[in-house]
């Protein structure tokens, strides 16, 4: 599973090269809330105990983070790009940029992994009213991203190219969590209690797009 973690961020680093649709798609893939939290919720899912399932998930989120942002720093040392106003380098600023963005996000990982982790325990070993609850969460955690763009990223609606780009990303990040979580509920038996899983799914959604919000205005201020 660590290879996974790594596959992961070294995926989500040539996504920051891929233009278009297909860099959207890419993006989408191994580049989103959809593709770490799901990786993180697998990894839960794997696992019969529930303190397994926290500390892999765990570790997958933060060498995912590790490893993108390292082959940042050293692979396209992007940090070090462009010059300042008054001619010097933009690199310590830059540098600085990075290592806030690395100690937030590692911090994220540290913080949602266990979490996940245990989410994706229950999906698979709880009781079945606790499935179709952590079910319905984990619908919500993993489409929030994609429905944070429809709503609060007016970009989309635009015609050219950006527009296109965007609205796929977007559509794309909805749809396979949706895919995936309907065939889980359906293998799991979830659908004897589907009000209780729609229920959770819409609340999780709710919750889960103004963290998004949140994050994004943090994200906006590290990098700016």
């Amino acid at each position: 599973m660590l290879l996974a973690a790594v596959a992961m961020g070294a995926l989500a680093f040539l996504s920051d090269f891929v233009d278009g649709v297909s860099g959207s798609l890419l993006l989408a893939v191994a580049s989103s809330g959809a593709s770490w939290g799901g990786l993180a919720l697998f990894a839960g899912y794997s696992f019969m105990r529930r303190t397994s399932s926290a500390a892999a998930a765990t570790a997958l989120l933060v060498a995912a983070v590790l490893t993108y942002y390292g082959l940042i720093l050293v692979a396209s040392r992007r940090w070090n790009w462009g010059v300042l106003e008054d001619g010097s380098s933009a690199g310590g600023p830059g540098l600085l940029s990075a290592a806030r963005a690395i100690l937030y996000w590692v911090l994220a990982a540290a913080c949602t992994g266990p979490f996940l982790g245990l989410l994706g325990n229950v999906t698979r070993h709880g009781a079945l009213p606790q499935r179709c609850v952590a079910t319905g969460v984990a619908f919500g955690l993993l489409t929030a991203q994609g429905w944070h763009i429809l709503l609060f990223r007016a970009g989309w609606r635009s015609v050219d190219d950006f527009g296109v780009q965007q609205l796929t990303q977007a559509v794309a990040i909805v749809l396979l969590p949706t895919l995936v979580m309907t065939f889980l509920a359906t293998r799991e038996g979830l659908s004897r209690l589907w009000p209780r899983t729609v229920a959770a799914s819409v609340a999780s959604c709710v919750c889960c797009v103004g963290l998004w919000h949140t994050a994004d205005v943090v994200s906006g201020w590290l990098s700016g």
